[in-house]
């Protein structure tokens, strides 16, 4: 694979805008047409899919995946992770220690779970059905 073929590629990998890339790796090109058939192109050889594959599994590698989120939520709602702070020990010396979430925090991860979970919304929506159904029978 050449350098351009790679660079296109990578160039491709962002956004998915053949055009984009290939004008990206190829400035010289300035039909929108040639730029499209130039991409189907490179977009068939082998080493670019390689390549392509590649980098897709790079880039989901560095996602965090929903029950990774969750897992994580969950432990700070606990208080099992920890934080870390500098202690001054000395007069020029400091310690790392670790402590536990403060209850903002903790507060705040239960809130991020609760919203993932669609806890409390039912009372919420209990309320709007109470609600009507006293000014229906008003209206009445």
């Amino acid at each position: 694979m050449t350098d351009k073929q790679k660079l296109f590629a990578e160039q491709y990998s962002i956004d998915f805008n053949l055009i984009r890339a290939y004008m990206a790796a190829y400035p010289n090109c300035k039909n929108i047409d040639a730029a499209v058939r130039g991409a189907e192109k490179i977009l068939k050889k082998d080493e670019v899919k390689c390549y392509l594959e590649k980098c897709a599994k790079m880039k989901h590698k560095n996602i965090a995946e929903e029950d990774e989120v969750m897992a994580y939520l969950t432990s700070v709602m606990r208080g099992e992770e920890k934080d870390e702070i500098a202690i001054r020990t000395g007069r020029d010396c400091q310690e790392i220690a670790q402590i536990k979430p403060d209850t903002k925090d903790r507060m705040k991860a239960a809130e991020l779970l609760a919203k993932r979970y669609c806890l409390g919304e039912e009372k919420d929506f209990i309320q709007s059905v109470i609600i009507r159904e006293d000014l229906n029978d008003e209206g009445n």
